[in-house]
């Protein structure tokens, strides 16, 4: 009977011992992959440790060496078939754990590794967080990336309500976010003015991914009369090509016309630019039409020089047949001479003199031709240039109309903003009257038809 509790007591310290040597073992294997001692792994490994143990408090030697970014002993682990999908007691699996981690640089490349192996990419924390949207609050763009290459979902929201985009979006994450628009994220139901926020910040590639995306393009914050389309106006001279596309953009997914056109009316600075712009455009118009003018003359030229050489080409033609025919004549002659006298050199001579007097009008008669295509082609280049010199001078004129236009609007602006001015300034003094127990000055009463106001009874001065 002794001998039977003595042998349980044995067994029971056996297994304890067990027990805890597994314990240690295994918290030995987990600490020399968070360390990135990979002989020590490899060592382990061979002796048949567990690939898969975890530590007292849940974690593998996968998820501490993908935290702290060994890749080599993530790599190994892969390899002899380490599971990528076991939790700890809180949930973390080793891509959530390495997605987004705070411990060193981005870990890019430990996410694909992991990926590759098959980690579920859409795996949540208790909390309702994916990798993607813990790689977005950490402003990880290329975890980002490389997440959304691996057909991660943009559009989970955690437990409060928050997907990757509106966390990015809130932090001013500006290459985050518009890579997760670009991935699908979607932006419709965003309540927030987010595309007012990026142009005000001056993130234009994230703007233009809004735009195209289907935000609100309108929305702005209550606490103000602008909108991302007169903001894409007054950045222009930060980045005119940018603002440009942003611009056009807008215009093409019907943006509201109306506050840009109320905003530009009270830009004192705007007509004046339209009209230095437009005062630049009448003078290219007139270089046009001077330009123009000149070419029309020096067509006029060359018609008549053209109809010049015709007329002598016509005239060296007709006295080539003149030619020809006296010739053909002398010929005649010669025969008869040459029958009488039989001198067949005589007779020789004249054939080749007919000869070339047929060559002379045949090159007369090309060059007749030639001259009546100049001429031709001379009369259509003065009409062309008759015509250009027509449209020049309806756009200067048109252009000069414009130019007109624009100064009376600096000028009406001008004087608007004085009468404003002098408004401002006149009611400060009736203010400062008034509060000074003096009443409303007879001047402003006078100026402004004030009588009938109840502060009128205090008395004027």
């Amino acid at each position: 009977m002794k001998l039977k509790k003595l042998f349980n007591v044995i067994l029971w310290c056996s297994l304890v011992f067990t027990t805890f040597a597994n314990a240690d073992t295994n918290e030995v294997f987990v600490s020399a992959a968070k360390k990135g001692e990979i002989e020590t792994v490899k060592t382990m490994l061979k002796q048949g440790v567990d690939i898969n143990s975890t530590s007292a408090k849940g974690f593998t030697a996968l998820m501490m060496s993908g935290y702290k970014g060994h890749n080599d002993i993530v790599q190994l682990l892969l390899k002899e078939k380490a599971d990528v999908n076991i939790k700890t007691p809180k949930g973390y699996t080793a891509l959530l754990g390495v997605a987004g981690s705070g411990y060193g640089a981005g870990k890019a490349e430990v996410l694909k590794l992991l990926l590759d192996a098959g980690a579920n990419v859409n795996e949540t924390l208790p909390n309702g967080k994916t990798a993607l949207i813990k790689a977005a609050e950490r402003n990880r763009l290329e975890e980002v990336k490389v997440l959304i290459n691996a057909k991660a979902n943009p559009n989970i929201k955690d437990n409060k309500g928050n997907s990757a985009l509106s966390i990015a979006l809130k932090r001013e994450y500006p290459d985050v976010a518009t890579a997760l628009i670009q991935a699908g994220a979607e932006v419709k139901n965003i309540k927030e003015p987010v595309l007012f926020s990026a142009m005000d910040m001056g993130y234009f590639k994230l703007a233009k991914a809004l735009i195209k995306a289907g935000v609100d393009i309108d929305k702005k914050p209550n606490d103000t009369t602008l909108t991302p389309l007169i903001l894409a106006y007054y950045n222009t001279a930060k980045n005119q090509q940018q603002c440009q596309e942003v611009t056009t953009l807008l215009l093409n997914a019907g943006a509201d016309l109306d506050d840009l056109y109320v905003e530009l009316k009270n830009d004192r600075n705007f007509n004046k630019r339209v009209s230095e712009v437009k005062k630049k455009i009448v003078l290219e118009q007139k270089d046009i039409l001077k330009q123009n003018k000149t070419l029309l003359k020096q067509n006029k030229t060359l018609l008549k020089q053209n109809k010049t050489l015709l007329k002598q080409d016509k005239t060296l033609l007709k006295q080539a047949e003149e030619l020809k025919v006296l010739k053909v004549v002398n010929q005649g002659l010669e025969a008869m001479v040459a029958s009488i006298d039989g001198n067949h050199k005589t007779n020789i001579d004249n054939s080749q003199d007919v000869k070339q007097s047929e060559q002379d009008v045949k090159q007369s008669e090309q060059n007749v031709k030639q001259s009546e295509q100049n001429v031709k082609q001379s009369e259509q280049n003065v009409k062309q240039s008759e015509q250009n010199v027509k449209q020049s001078e309806q756009n200067v004129k048109q252009s000069e109309q414009d130019v007109k236009q624009s100064e009376q609007d600096v000028k009406q602006s001008q004087t608007e903003l004085k009468l404003q001015n002098t408004i401002t300034n006149d009611y400060k003094k009736m203010v400062q009257s008034i509060d000074a127990g003096k009443g409303i000055p007879v001047w402003f009463t006078k100026k402004y038809n004030f009588c009938n106001h109840p502060a009128y009874s205090k008395g004027v001065q």
